[in-house]
């Protein structure tokens, strides 16, 4: 029960939004990008540009083999019904995780500026 309430509101998410920045904002995938974009592809360009789309299919990508294997394979209505449901859960908590690590960046970087700027004056 404890492991999957840690990997329902934990582990997914998180591994939810950093697969959404690996694939929306890393170097790894910047040429794919680009590419896309580029070619004007539908859907697929739109689907790169947009970090929110990612993180919704990045969410299904994580979502459904977890639940596949919880639910034994037993593909039936209400196990689908329950994957969607959970999918667009997964991406709405990556997104709240997403605002956590923007704020823990902030903080680094304002207390690297406020380090900087202690240092300048002492140096005075």
């Amino acid at each position: 029960m404890i492991d999957d309430i840690l990997m329902f509101f934990f582990m997914l998410p998180i591994a939810c939004e950093a697969l959404t920045q690996v694939i929306g904002s890393g170097s790894l995938f910047k040429k794919p990008r680009e590419w896309v974009v580029e070619k004007n592809i539908p859907f697929l360009s739109e689907l790169w540009a947009c970090k929110y789309c990612i993180s919704v299919w990045a969410a299904a990508t994580l979502t459904f083999p977890y639940f596949y294997i919880k639910t034994g394979g037993n593909i039936t209505a209400s196990n689908i019904l329950l994957t969607l449901t959970a999918t667009l859960i997964v991406h709405r908590i990556s997104n709240i995780w997403n605002l956590v690590f923007d704020i823990i960046q902030e903080y680094r970087i304002n207390r690297w500026l406020i380090d900087l700027t202690v240092k300048e004056t002492e140096e005075k």
